[in-house]
């Protein structure tokens, strides 16, 4: 392996969480990454305290073989299959899965974007084909939100330069005076705060009823207002929702936002946030020119995941009327989901649970899961493309599994469950944003070019699928 050289990259993109933030300086000395800025926790371990595979690896049956016996074992593999299936492709570029769509559509495979359950990314592809979804970019939410709704973890934890990358520079000002937005899930940022005017002016503490609401005698036209960036025209706090209620909090914010009664006893027994908060909310939505909902991890965390979208999306097609602006931003995950469902949705019409067995591709939702498929249902045979599964991926831990199992696994980071990780055949392959250049897209629909920071040691994804693909096809697939 050739040795690396001191070398520093300016505007590096960095796949550890949803932001894919692209602005970030990497130092590199000698094989790994020495210094991140800004700092982010979660660009520091990824690039600087990962371990990671320097050399290619191809394992048949855990004994080391050449690359071409582990290309010819994967093509006998998905020739003796009458069920092929082709799962993960969330941290490939899209060159990567532009081709695992080409090897899907030969081989006839079904096609389950991610490595664990996709009952969440179905449910949210479910409701918006029903309803329609009102979308926007970030650079758009960041000029001209005047008010934004997260819901899930608090983004310290999850997406750590999300405030101060993607929202408006007065959440950041005053978020850490103590909240200037309305979170709903278990992060306590309670007080409720406006902006003051003029040049240098800071945030006040205000009570919720010197919040102005146009439904409580606020002067007319106060919405049509022009709002400076030093204003910030609502109040901001802490909803916390007790877990598997999002539907009846949003349910009820619908009910005041169309002026009907709410029943206020049940809506606080049931959820446990006071009616008087939801009722604060729904004149903070109608105040708001420009209202924002960023999505977080942990959304929804219920059992009816389509009926909690489906309320979301009802709500925000509501707001969208009396020259009022209302739109849904995911935060998005580590890697390049957005991008597979972009892809596939190009190619066969569908952005999960694809099933090209007859030929052509059919959306077949809620019948898989990568538990289903380890035991066997539905298929003969897993290809596994992206960051193995660990026992979280599991209701009852790992099992073994109950179908031949070839997995392409990203050389970076080395992940104990990648260490520990067992398959038919495992190839190690070049990691996005580390050795390997590409493409991203981002959660707001924006692609975002990955550059690699390190000389390649490792075959991409996209060449090792190729092959399987030439592999096929020379034996008359």
């Amino acid at each position: 392996m050739a040795q690396q050289t001191d070398r520093e990259t300016a505007d590096h993109l960095c796949p550890a969480c949803g932001c894919l933030c692209d602005d970030l300086r990497v130092v590199c000395a000698g094989d790994g990454a020495v210094e991140v800025a800004p700092e982010c926790p979660r660009a520091i371990k990824w690039f600087c305290e990962a371990g990671r595979f320097s050399v290619p690896t191809y394992e048949r049956a855990g004994e080391s073989v050449s690359r071409d016996e582990a290309v010819r074992a994967v093509v006998d593999l998905i020739q003796n299959s009458r069920r092929p299936s082709i799962v993960g492709l969330v941290s490939a570029t899209i060159e990567t899965q532009k081709v695992a769509a080409t090897l899907a559509e030969r081989t006839r495979s079904l096609v389950l974007i991610g490595e664990g359950s996709s009952r969440i990314f179905e449910a949210e592809l479910l409701a918006r084909q029903a309803l329609g979804k009102v979308g926007a970019t970030w650079g758009e939410v960041r000029r001209r939100a005047d008010l934004i709704v997260y819901l899930g973890r608090p983004p310290d934890e999850t997406h750590p330069r999300l405030v101060d990358r993607y929202l408006p520079p007065w959440v950041g000002a005053t978020k850490t005076e103590g909240g200037a937005w309305c979170e709903v899930g278990p992060a306590r940022w309670s007080q409720i705060r406006r902006g003051g005017s003029g040049p240098g002016a800071t945030p006040e503490s205000v009570s919720p009823e010197d919040v102005p609401s146009h439904r409580e005698g606020s002067a007319p036209g106060a919405r049509d207002r022009q709002i400076s960036q030093n204003e910030v025209p609502f109040g901001a706090r802490d909803l916390q929702a007790r877990p598997n209620e999002e539907i009846a909090f949003l349910s009820a914010a619908a009910t005041v936002v169309a002026g009907k009664e709410l029943d206020a006893d049940r809506f606080e027994g049931g959820t446990g946030v006071p009616a008087r908060s939801i009722v604060d909310l729904a004149d903070q939505l109608q105040n708001a020119r420009y209202t924002a909902w960023i999505l977080g991890a942990g959304f929804p965390r219920g059992p009816d995941t389509v009926g909690a979208w489906e309320t979301l999306y009802a709500l925000v097609n509501r707001l969208n009327t009396d020259g009022r602006r209302c739109v849904v931003v995911k935060a998005g995950g580590p890697g390049n989901a957005s991008g597979a469902e972009a892809v596939f949705g190009w190619r066969a019409g569908f952005g999960q649970a694809i099933d090209f067995a007859s030929g052509d591709p059919r959306y077949r939702p809620g019948e898989w899961s990568l538990e289903r498929l380890w035991n066997g249902h539905g298929t003969d045979f897993v290809l596994g493309i992206g960051d193995p599964p660990s026992a979280q991926s599991f209701p009852n831990g790992l099992p073994k599994p109950s179908v031949p199992i070839v997995w392409l696994r990203p050389g970076c980071p080395a992940s104990e469950a990648a260490a520990g990780f067992a398959a038919d055949v495992q190839i190690t392959i070049a990691t996005p944003g580390w050795d390997e250049s590409g493409t991203f897209v981002r959660s707001d629909g924006q692609p975002v070019p990955v550059r690699r920071i390190a000389d390649p040691e490792l075959p991409t994804a996209a060449e090792m699928i190729q092959e399987l693909i030439d592999g096929w096809k020379e034996r008359g697939g």
